[in-house]
């Protein structure tokens, strides 16, 4: 059967039961399903059952209505009527929801958790990110959660209370994250990413990693390998930066190896800021204080 690329910046549908959803990764695609929006018309392509146009939405409120079209054709993520996702026509705006959907939905047909991007004129099932038995961080407004994924049943689930201290994740999109537990994963220097995570609740920050003979330097933005011009003689003026001796400079003429093992926490001044140094396993953190220190 011959599939025609249908444009999401202006999907054109002109037969309603042929449509179908594909998502992609930059080494697959695979077929989804969900909603899009062309014009002022709205379109169900389901799990189960053929594609068809949506003459009505699917209830008034959000109660057992998750995963379900909401009014004014809002998807509902939860039971909170405030917390409804709307179609995008940007196509630079995408979001991730972890959601645990009625059984009547059409991404899934099951009430597991399942994870939907929000992107331009559709809403869909996200079952190409994940990797079974990895841990995944998902940004949702402006929070940052970890999440297991495991591919029976593209189900995520929390990571745990468990699930604390340092982590090192790649970027997949603007506000999604696979966790790195191998460099050979690492597709893209420029993606990395250093999370500390308490209790499954995440916060990105800046830091540097050592893998093998390579160092890194990261923000929460992006991410970079070192070359030798980018290292430094330590000095105040070059807290917080990598010496030629693949140091930490905490300023003046101290500076620290990366540990092999075991965690330490260092202070040092950048600039006029102070910020917290937490180091473990071939990594470093900062962490800008705010407020007063009281010495003991």
């Amino acid at each position: 059967m011959e599939l025609t690329e249908l444009s999401m910046s202006n999907p054109e549908v002109s037969v309603e039961g042929g449509l179908s959803l594909y998502t992609c990764s930059v080494v697959k695609c695979v077929q989804t399903f969900g909603f899009i929006k062309s014009g002022a018309n709205y379109y169900a392509i389901p799990k189960t059952g053929a594609s068809s146009k949506k003459n009505a939405v699917d209830g008034a409120t959000c109660d057992s209505s998750i995963g379900l079209l909401f009014t004014d054709y809002k998807l509902c993520v939860s039971e909170d009527e405030g917390e409804v996702v709307e179609f995008t026509t940007t196509a630079t705006s995408t979001t991730n929801y972890v959601i645990t959907p009625t059984n009547t939905n059409i991404f899934s047909a099951s009430n597991v958790p399942i994870l939907i991007k929000a992107s331009q004129n559709a809403l869909t099932l996200n079952n190409v990110d994940g990797i079974g038995g990895k841990n995944h961080i998902i940004k949702t407004g402006n929070e940052y959660k970890a999440y297991t994924y495991a591919d029976s049943g593209t189900t995520f689930a929390s990571a745990g209370d468990s699930y604390d201290g340092i982590k090192k994740y790649q970027r997949i999109d603007s506000g999604f994250f696979n966790e790195v537990t191998s460099f050979a994963d690492v597709s893209d220097d420029t993606s990395l990413v250093l999370a500390r995570c308490t209790d499954a609740s995440c916060t990105l920050t800046d830091g540097l990693i050592k893998e093998t003979d390579d160092y890194f330097s990261v923000t929460t933005s992006s991410s970079a390998k070192l070359a030798s011009g980018d290292l430094v003689q330590c000095s105040a003026d070059n807290a917080g930066k990598l010496t030629t001796d693949h140091q930490l400079c905490l300023g003046s003429d101290q500076a620290v190896d990366f540990l092999s093992s075991g965690t330490i926490n260092y202070i040092i001044k950048v600039g006029s800021e102070l910020k917290l140094v937490e180091g473990s396993q071939d990594q470093f953190i900062f962490t800008k204080i705010t407020g007063k220190l009281n010495r003991k």
